[in-house]
């Protein structure tokens, strides 16, 4: 049974900083004068369990302070809870909440989002929404949602929440769903079944013969190696015919290699022999003349090389220099123009004022005027004098450059020279060959010895390969390669067709093995799936049963009519110890015109006098007392330990006092904590732990004692 162990409140309404630990059986009487905070402790419990207070969320913190922190802890038998909820004066709203068994560590629950912590509280730890709760385990100040005011259905609602058959909607949307997807299962069996039943019945399968196609395979297959094995001599033929052709191109081709050979070895023979011829009519005086004439360009040249060295490394600076000169700019235009604008000013000094005076003031400007002018010319002249200084200094380098050397034909006599040495310097070749002529002659007619000889042997292997030629070619004449080609090309069209055939035979041998092993399948699972179907049925009708029980009609109904004697009974027992009064429950009643029976939780009360009026005919003491019965039967069936009264007995007489009082001392029996606020003696005198509350000019403070 869950009970309260300890509040933490901070800058929560009047309170800064203060702490409550609960005893673990104690009713404690919560005490002070009006607004010193004690209902704010009320409403700091119910505002962490259920983020609900008097007033919006910002307006629950203390002045001046920017958020407020309420943290809860609860036990229950060997499991300790910690809930804390904080919120900002930014609206910004968290919940944290916590467990430990016996004496181990705190650690968070496995929820995400404020939503997902707030349905944990309310389903996994106090099994109460916030209505319930506030009209069962709490009376708070000025309750609006009493359940006596609540609709039928709403009140309905919460005995059905006491019942704990929130997730009962769930199971029935799970079985309806599920109950529709197996419907939805066996359309599809049937559907397949039905394509099966098609597949089975088909009447052209029975047509189908397999011998016929079995025997056409066998022939074909026979008449394919025939035509296989015809090819392949056709093959070695034109495989022999392909290396005869190769070996006739091989010995042509070492023929012409044989040939050229010899032609090469000719013109050898012929060029040393006219070399030869050469060097036995050489004419020495006229190699000599060449010589001379040689030597002397040489040293024509060496001149001529010098001065072009001489001329380029001039125009090299005059390059450098003329790459420096200066601009030029006309300034004798501008002088003049300037001189032209000077003596117009000059001569507009004598024309009078346009007032008819001779006066300074027009004097001046054109005084000012002429002074411009003159400056302008000043510095013009300046400019100029200087582009004649640079000028000069330009042509002062010019002239320093010595004059080019030569006629200016040097380039190309030296080009001429080059060439006429070229040709010149065969002589000294000629000259080496013919001081070694004899033993030149003697080795180039060794060498036209050993190139005859060469040529001799080549004719030999020529005559060689022309005989093995003639023999390559009877051989390949006996050959016919185009009936080889043509025969090779019938046998390959047969074979395609033969094969194209032989593919049609096993494709089709095919499709009848793959449509009797079909139709075997067919058989197969379409006995498998009237099997599924059947047993989707009986689930069908099982799943059914389950929705029809977790629906308005099954156990719900069953759960209130079994709770509403108890919850009646329980509450006359109340208040007979506070009142004459009696109610009677019931989940159906007819609408006024008595045709149609509306489903809820209606409560009727009798009078002492066996009498029925409206809950809204009793006074307020009367009310209270039905409400107090009500709420306190219903706190008897839920296992929460702890009760909250807040102010809830204002308003009664001395005799009903008393008789609360004697309710609260049952209370007390069977609850192991009570917080009750109470400005009435007689109440407070229950209670033996008080809480009293003060408050200084800025917050409250709480003190057990």
């Amino acid at each position: 049974m869950i009970i309260l162990k300890k509040l933490k409140i901070y800058n929560f309404l009047s309170h800064k900083n203060t702490d409550i630990l609960f005893p673990e059986n104690a009713q404690i009487s919560i005490e002070g004068v009006s607004g010193s905070g004690k209902s704010s402790i009320i409403d700091a419990i119910i505002w962490c369990l259920f983020g609900k207070g008097r007033s919006d969320n910002r307006n629950l913190i203390r002045s001046g302070q920017k958020e407020c922190i309420v943290a809860l802890e609860l036990t229950d038998d060997n499991t300790s809870y910690l809930i804390e909820r904080k919120t900002t004066s930014a609206g910004k709203q968290t919940l944290e909440i916590s467990l430990k068994k016996n004496d181990d560590e705190y650690s968070a629950i496995q929820k995400t989002g404020l939503k997902d912590h707030q349905m944990w509280i309310e389903k996994e730890l106090l099994h109460s929404s916030y209505p319930l709760f506030i009209n069962s385990i709490a009376y708070p100040q000025e309750n609006t949602e009493n359940f006596v005011r609540q609709t039928a259905s709403k009140r309905k609602d919460l005995l059905l929440e006491i019942a704990r058959t929130s997730d009962y909607d769930i199971y029935y949307n799970r079985a309806k769903d599920k109950l529709q997807s197996l419907q939805e299962h066996v359309m599809r069996l049937t559907t397949k079944a039905e394509m099966h039943e098609g597949i089975i019945n088909d009447s052209s399968m029975e047509n189908m013969d397999s011998s016929k196609l079995e025997e056409k395979k066998i022939q074909l297959n026979q008449a394919i190696k025939e035509i296989e094995s015809d090819t392949q001599k056709l093959l070695k033929e034109r495989e022999e015919y392909k290396s005869l052709s190769e070996k006739i191109d091989a010995i042509q081709h070492h023929i012409r290699e044989k040939e050229e050979n010899i032609e090469e070895q000719n013109s050898k023979i012929i060029i040393k022999q006219v070399r030869i011829e050469t060097l036995s009519t050489i004419d020495i005086s006229a190699i000599e003349k060449k010589l001379i004439e040689l030597s002397s360009l040489k040293e024509e040249l060496i001149k001529l090389e010098e001065i072009a060295q001489y001329n380029a490394e001039r125009q090299k600076k005059l390059n450098i220099i003329i790459n420096t000169k200066p601009s030029f700019f006309d300034y004798d235009t501008v002088i003049s123009e300037l001189n032209k604008k000077i003596i117009s000013v000059i001569n507009q000094e004598n024309i009078p004022c346009p007032d008819g005076k001779h006066c300074s003031c027009f004097l001046k400007s054109f005084k000012e005027r002429e002074c411009e002018f003159t400056d302008q010319l000043g510095d013009i002249m300046k400019k100029q004098k200087k582009q004649e200084i640079e000028m000069d200094e330009y042509t002062k380098q010019l002239n320093s450059i010595e004059p080019e050397r030569g006629d200016g034909s040097t380039i190309q006599k030296i080009n001429e020279i080059k060439q006429r040495i070229q040709i010149l310097s065969r002589a000294e070749i000629e000259k080496g060959e013919f001081e070694s002529r004899s033993l030149v002659i003697d080795d180039l007619m060794h060498d036209v010895d050993e190139i005859k000889e060469s040529i001799h042997k080549n004719k030999k292997n020529i005559q060689k390969y022309n005989e093995e030629l003639v023999m390559l070619k009877n051989a390949i004449s006996n050959i016919d390669i185009t009936n080889i080609d043509n025969k090779k090309n019938e046998y390959e069209r047969l074979t395609k067709k033969m094969n194209d055939d032989l593919s049609s035979c096993i494709k089709d041998l095919s499709f009848i093995e793959i449509t009797k092993k079909n139709i075997e399948k067919s058989k197969n699972e379409l006995l498998q799936i009237h099997e599924d179907v059947d047993r989707l049925n009986k689930e069908m009708k099982y799943i059914s049963y389950i929705k029809d029980a977790f629906g308005s009609k099954g156990i719900k109904t069953i759960l209130i009519d079994y709770l509403i004697p108890q919850l009646e009974n329980s509450i006359n027992d109340i208040l007979e110890k506070l009142s004459d009064f009696r109610i009677k429950l019931e989940t159906q009643k007819q609408t006024v015109d008595g045709e149609s029976i509306i489903e809820g939780l209606f409560i009727s009360i009798f009078n002492e006098n066996g009498e029925e009026f409206d809950f809204s005919n009793y006074s307020g003491g009367q009310k209270l007392k039905i409400s107090v019965a009500i709420s306190e039967a219903l706190a008897s069936i839920q296992k929460i330990g702890f009760r909250i009264f807040d102010e809830t007995f204002i308003g009664l007489d001395e005799a009903s006092t008393d008789s609360f009082s004697e309710v609260m001392e049952s209370l007390q029996s069977r609850f192991p904590q009570i917080l009750c606020i109470s400005h009435l003696r007689m109440i407070q005198d229950r209670f033996e732990n008080k809480l009293i509350v003060t408050k200084n000019s800025q917050y409250s403070e709480a003190q057990l004692i």
